[in-house]
C-alpha cells in the first residue's frame, strides 16, 4: 500500500529524461508534485544529500536485471533519510527508429540506457547480434544529435511514451517481457502508518566473523520480526560485508524498536 502523499506541495528527483520509467513511477507516487530530472543515479543521491530535493524515487530491482548493486552503494552516502514507500511498475520496452520506412535490418547501431540493454539483452541478442550498442546518459540530447545529422541506421530501445515524444517510429513493442522494476522512495520525515508498513535496515561495512549472519537474524527471529526481503554484498573499497533487510513493522513502534546491537 502506497503512502498517502500530504497536500504540500513536494519536489521529487529522479532519473530522466521525462516519459521514462523512473518519471512515471515518480508521477505514479505522487500525481500532483513537481518533479525534477537528474541525468545519472550518482547526481541524484548527491541532489538528495545536498537536500536540493525533497525526496527521490531510484530504481532498486528489476526482473530481469536484478538487483541494483550501483544503488546499494550511493546508499552508503546517504546518512539522514528514511525509505518511504516502493512502487512497482511493468517496464514496458519499445524499439524506436528515425524514419517510417525503416526496416529491422538496416539496424547497425542501438541506443539506450546501460539498465536497459541489460534488460533486453535477450531481445538484442537474438535480433540485433552484430548491432554496436551505444549507452547514453541523455537519451533526449543524443537522439536530437543523430536526427540533426540525418543518421538513418540507429536505433533507439525505451519506453513507447519517450520515443513517441521525441518524434521516432516504432516498429516493435514489448522487446523485454515480464519486465517489472521496483522503486523506492527515500524521504527525510518518517513515514505514516498504513497498517502494512516495513523497515528497511541498511548496514556499514561489517568485520567479517564466524556466525556474524547468523546473529543478526537471531535477532530479528527471537523478536518474532518477519524479514520480507534480505541481500548483501562485499563493499567496494573495505571488501567488507555489507547486509540489506527489509522486514514487517514501524521502526519506532514496532517490534524492530527493540532489536539490539549485534
Amino acid at each position: 500500500m502506497s503512502e498517502q502523499i500530504p497536500e504540500k506541495k513536494i519536489l521529487i528527483g529522479t532519473l530522466g529524461p521525462q516519459h521514462s520509467h523512473a518519471w512515471q513511477a515518480a508521477t505514479r507516487y505522487a500525481p500532483k508534485a513537481a518533479i525534477k530530472l537528474y541525468p545519472h543515479s550518482a547526481g541524484l543521491v548527491e541532489a538528495f544529500i545536498a537536500q536540493e530535493v525533497d525526496r527521490v524515487v531510484i530504481p532498486i530491482f528489476n526482473t530481469r536485471q536484478g538487483e541494483n548493486k550501483q544503488y546499494f552503494r550511493l546508499f552508503e552516502q546517504v546518512r539522514e533519510g528514511y525509505w518511504l514507500d516502493n512502487i512497482v511498475l511493468p517496464a514496458n520496452l519499445s524499439l524506436g527508429v528515425f524514419a517510417p520506412d525503416m526496416r529491422m535490418e538496416e539496424i547497425e547501431v542501438l541506443l539506450g540506457k546501460r539498465a536497459v540493454f541489460r534488460q533486453c539483452e535477450e531481445y538484442i541478442c537474438g535480433t540485433f547480434p552484430d548491432a554496436a550498442l551505444t549507452s547514453v546518459h541523455d537519451m533526449e540530447q543524443a537522439v536530437r544529435r543523430i536526427q540533426k545529422q540525418g543518421l538513418r541506421s540507429h536505433g533507439v530501445i525505451a519506453t513507447a511514451e519517450l520515443l513517441d515524444a521525441l518524434g521516432l517510429y516504432i516498429i516493435e513493442r514489448e522487446v523485454a517481457p515480464h519486465n517489472r522494476t521496483r522503486y523506492a522512495v527515500l524521504g527525510r520525515e518518517i513515514a505514516r502508518p498504513t497498517g502494512y508498513d516495513a523497515t528497511t535496515f541498511i548496514t556499514g561495512p561489517l568485520d567479517d566473523r564466524v556466525g556474524l549472519l547468523v546473529d543478526i537474524l537471531g535477532e530479528f527471529s527471537r523478536h518474532g520480526i518477519n524479514i520480507l526481503d534480505m541481500s548483501s554484498e562485499n563493499d567496494v573499497k573495505s571488501q567488507k560485508l555489507q547486509i540489506y533487510i527489509e522486514a514487517e513493522g514501524i521502526l519506532k513502534t514496532g517490534p524492530c524498536r527493540r532489536l539490539s546491537p549485534v
